[in-house]
């Protein structure tokens, strides 16, 4: 009698350990991982000033998380791939430096989205099918610590002339 009760408590408290650290598990995973939203479509601006015109790149970011993304690491490349497996890869140049804090979502304000915004090279030419935009974006979640890599793919399909990102956590782009 005393083996079965004691094999009993061996075993209940091996279960009990098991499916407390699925749980944790499974909360870590769901709720404090980075969660990152990348708009569908690039977005190709021109400023003119006095001295210069220059053309760029814009990508949308939203941060669903529900704390800061911190250590934020982006960049676009320009892939050009050739029929002998070579690729030609060309790192675009940001606008600005790099950002190093995108806030947790909420409804009060919109600090949790930004546009990311590279200039454009001279032998820029999406019009080619053996082209494209290659966005990385890597984040780490202030609250779990938790790093995660996002890429998004744009060939000429997803590249717009005109418009405009909307507010907030939209990532659509509209016609001017």
């Amino acid at each position: 009698m005393t083996r079965e009760i004691l094999f009993s408590g061996v075993v209940s408290g091996i279960c009990a350990s098991v499916l407390y650290s699925i749980a944790i598990l499974l909360i870590r995973v769901l709720f404090f991982a980075p969660k990152i939203l990348i708009s569908e479509e690039v977005l190709k601006k021109t400023e003119t000033s006095e001295e210069r015109t220059s053309e760029y790149l814009s990508v949308k970011v939203v941060n669903k998380s529900r704390s800061n993304a911190v250590n934020i690491d982006y960049a676009l490349y320009y892939c050009e791939k050739h029929k002998n497996g070579v690729n030609n890869i060309i790192d675009l140049k940001t606008r600005r430096d790099k950002f190093p804090v995108l806030d947790n979502y909420c409804r009060k304000n919109t600090d949790y989205a930004t546009r990311f915004s590279f200039y454009i090279p001279e032998n820029f030419d999406m019009s080619k099918e053996n082209v494209e935009l290659l966005f990385k974006i890597v984040v780490t979640q202030s609250f779990s610590n938790r790093t995660k890599c996002f890429v998004k793919r744009y060939t000429k399909n997803e590249l717009r002339e005109k418009g405009f990102f909307e507010t907030g956590k939209s990532l659509i782009i509209t016609d001017c």
